[in-house]
């Protein structure tokens, strides 16, 4: 257990260290990073998130923030990948049977509201074929490593409120994979800001195989990604 532990927060440590790493590229090479074929700069997404097999839950919406590096290949098609190290996801108003604690034993805690907090680092990658309309269809996957999970329950009584919060990590799955479809529009620009649309589809059971449980992730993204624009120039001056 304490040889998991180290290896968790070993993993967890890169991982911050490595996002930290990437804004610092961003700012201080950004003019070095886009050009007429690659694009790279900030990425947010709101997702509303929801999971599987979880009877009657409402989709539950957060807020991620990481960077995007695009690379046109021809006119048409178009790499694009993500380095999202918040990027939250969970569900809203889960059932009590979907407690891993005896939170709903305690009478008083009967009309309790439900949120499960899970926040991933996450690494999107995908295949874009762009149209001179600004429109483009994308495809690919999505790949995500656990950094914090946990359930709060909170009761609102006459004399004021009182609820519960437990880290629920150990019961979720460290690694996801998840299939990726989007709509995406790009501005008109050198480079330019991009709207997308994306639907994630989880391919692995978020819960550990110990658990009994099983649940697929499902997420609408709405996305709006900002070119770091420094030191860009047209392929038309290149060419002069």
């Amino acid at each position: 257990m304490k040889k998991k532990l180290f290896l968790l927060a070993i993993s967890i440590l890169l991982t911050c260290t490595y996002a930290n790493a990437q804004v610092l590229i961003g700012l201080l090479f950004g003019d070095k990073l886009n050009s007429p074929r690659t694009e790279f700069g900030l990425n947010l997404n709101l997702n509303h998130c929801n999971i599987s097999d979880i009877s009657n839950p409402e989709y539950k919406r957060a807020l991620g923030f990481g960077l995007f590096f695009d690379f046109k290949i021809t006119d048409n098609w178009v790499f694009g990948s993500s380095l999202f190290f918040l990027s939250p996801k969970g569900v809203e108003n889960f059932n009590k049977s979907e407690s891993f604690y005896g939170y709903f034993a305690d009478s008083s805690f009967i009309d309790a509201t439900t949120t499960r907090k899970m926040n991933y680092f996450e690494i999107p990658l995908f295949m874009k074929y762009q149209l001179k309309s600004g429109f483009g269809l994308a495809a690919g996957f999505n790949v995500g490593l656990q950094t914090s999970s946990s359930d709060i329950i909170i009761n609102s009584v006459y004399e004021g409120t009182s609820g519960y919060k437990a880290d629920v990590k150990d019961n979720f799955n460290l690694f996801h994979l998840e299939a990726m479809a989007g709509l995406h529009y790009h501005f008109r620009g050198d480079p330019g800001a991009q709207i997308r649309l994306n639907y994630l589809y989880g391919l692995t059971n978020v819960y550990k195989d110990e658990s009994g449980r099983e649940g697929f992730s499902r997420i609408i993204q709405i996305g709006v990604t900002i070119p770091m624009k420094f030191g860009v120039t047209s392929a038309v001056n290149e060419k002069e």
